[in-house]
């Protein structure tokens, strides 16, 4: 699974579009949301690793949906 995000940032760095931060929020936020079905589910052991990377994928989600509303790099204009 780590490689499918390592490549999806790094798709979305090199094509530095909205769509493609996009992507990446809603990726996050979708294995959040698989995190919290489990919860009712699997009825997982939730111990602090858990938490952590649940916590982890939500900021990583809205970050990614947050960058997706900044201008591009390139297109920034110089004050």
């Amino acid at each position: 699974m780590g490689g499918t995000f390592a490549a999806l940032g790094t798709w979305a760095l090199a094509r530095g579009t909205r769509d493609a931060y996009t992507a990446v929020g809603v990726t996050w936020l979708g294995a959040a949301g698989v995190r919290l079905l489990a919860l009712k589910v699997d009825d997982p052991r939730t111990d602090v690793t858990y938490w952590a990377f649940l916590v982890g994928e939500i900021a990583c989600g809205v970050a990614g949906i947050l960058a997706a509303g900044l201008p591009a790099a390139g297109n920034a204009e110089l004050h």
